[in-house]
């Protein structure tokens, strides 16, 4: 176990959480109304057809953001 003081823990926690919310958008995309409502119907569509040999990604069209390098 680490021994460092309070306010040096809340200090760091402080740093990364504000770097992490500086960089959020880069690899988070909350849909808007109109592109929730089309992947709840294409999760429907796909909760019908899936197969365990299909990737969920690929039947459901989602595209992930793959670079974590900043």
């Amino acid at each position: 176990m680490v021994r460092v003081h309070r306010s040096t823990a809340c200090r760091v926690i402080r740093r990364v959480s504000l770097a992490l919310s500086r960089r959020i958008a880069r690899y988070v995309h909350l849909p808007n109304e109109e592109e929730a409502a089309a992947m709840k119907q294409r999760f429907r569509q796909a909760s019908d057809t899936i197969s365990y040999r299909q990737s969920p990604r690929k039947t459901l069209g989602l595209q992930l953001k793959t670079s974590l390098a900043d």
